[in-house]
């Protein structure tokens, strides 16, 4: 077992000067504010900014590491994110995590947060990741226990990393995470506009600042209803976004699920389910909902038991109403499987949020067994019924007339 030292800033973890400084104050703030509900922190953190890593090909890539100040090995977290490496991953998953005992390895993605290259959604994550855990196997604080975290796009890269396991990968946390690509930007078939552009405005202006994206989103929101109706979207959708992106424009011109520039991207369709714990987090109106009960059932296939929480938010709400939730099953889980003692998991395997009753549920699985499926009618006043429909024109029929014609067949 390791032994914490006191939990000030200024206490050093060894009796030579610690690496790295000591955190900002606004991610000491945020991290004071983030962390009621969660098990209490264990150590103070450092963390050493701006160490630059090779990928595969040689470009520089940029991490920041967090450090906890605890004698002995530690477990190591790894993050890699395209929206650059502060706010709010630099206490969300940084301070928080450091503060528990683990080593946390943000890194900016290809392209973004000052690593270099060009960024390309969905390219380079599988050999990029590897890349950085061969980096992580030559530091000498680095123990060979590794796991992966993170939401939306840096749950991509956590199944691109785990597409071909690195020995060292103990446990993924996918929080309202795309598996990829073509499910989330075409669902059902159809274009998602607003959510991928509300998506690509975050990535291209978040690692500038905040204030770069709040102007990005007023603009948007100030031209978003024009943007989607004018047609054709590709010349609409750049007054909207401050410019033309290439990427969107590929999106929009390859709207055929079997074009081969989707395979070209990152796509898991036919790949072996990882072989590694799994932790999987979304809402019931989460855009990403779909995909994590489909990976679910894929894992449930292939005789897996992965852990399964479905909240009452959308794609980033969880974060804010329900944090102690969010990372409370983030923790609970790296203890399970990433920790100097890990037992695995020994609660029920998934948990939902049932909204008509405003409860949390555990059960053994996903759909509950011995469910079937009922189906629900529109009925009079804007109500459902699970009854037979009724008769076309009947009183209580859901079915709107049109009251100027006496004939009520098409």
């Amino acid at each position: 077992m390791t032994t914490p030292v006191a939990a000030t800033e200024q206490s050093p973890a060894r009796e030579n000067s610690p690496p790295g400084r000591k955190l900002p104050w606004p991610v000491r703030l945020f991290t004071r504010l983030s962390e009621r509900g969660l098990p209490p922190p264990v150590c103070a953190v450092r963390v050493a900014s701006g160490i630059e890593l090779p990928a595969a090909d040689g470009v520089p890539l940029r991490a920041d590491h967090y450090i906890p100040q605890l004698t002995g090995p530690r477990p190591t977290l790894l993050v890699r994110t395209p929206y650059g490496r502060g706010f709010p991953w630099a206490f969300l998953f940084g301070s928080l995590f450091a503060e528990r005992g683990y080593h946390v390895l943000i890194e900016s993605c290809r392209g973004t947060g000052g690593s270099g290259g060009t960024y390309q959604p969905w390219q380079h994550e599988r050999e990029d990741g590897q890349a950085t855990v061969a980096w992580l196997r030559e530091q000498d604080w680095f123990t060979g226990e590794l796991a992966t975290i993170g939401p939306s796009y840096l749950g991509y890269v956590q199944w691109a990393l785990a597409a071909d396991a690195p020995p060292e990968l103990r446990a993924m946390i996918v929080q309202v995470g795309a598996s990829g690509p073509y499910p989330l930007l075409y669902p059902g078939g159809a274009f998602a506009l607003e959510n991928m552009l509300v998506g690509v405005v975050a990535m291209r202006y978040w690692e500038h600042g905040l204030r770069a994206v709040f102007r990005a989103m007023l603009r948007l929101q100030a031209r978003i209803g024009k943007a989607t109706r004018t047609l054709p979207l590709i010349d609409a959708y750049p007054r909207a976004t401050g410019g033309r992106i290439g990427y969107f424009d590929d999106w929009l011109t390859h709207p055929d699920a079997a074009d081969p520039y989707w395979t070209s991207l990152g796509t898991r369709a036919g790949a072996p389910a990882p072989a590694v714990p799994i932790s999987l987090l979304s809402g019931w109106q989460d855009i990403c909902l779909d995909q994590t009960l489909v990976e679910y059932q894929r894992l449930r296939a292939e005789g897996r038991t992965p852990r399964l929480v479905i909240g009452p938010w959308s794609h980033a709400s969880g974060f804010n109403d329900d944090l102690p939730i969010v990372m409370g099953e983030a923790l609970a889980w790296l203890s399970a499987y990433c920790s100097d003692d890990p037992a695995g998991w020994t609660q029920p395997p998934v948990r939902v949020h049932v909204g008509g009753c405003a409860e949390w549920r555990d059960l053994p699985d996903w759909p509950p067994p011995q469910s079937a499926a009922q189906t629900w009618r529109l009925a009079a006043g804007g109500t459902l019924s699970t009854g037979q429909p009724a008769q076309p024109g009947a009183p209580d029929s859901g079915t709107k007339q049109d009251p100027r014609r006496a004939d009520p067949s098409p």
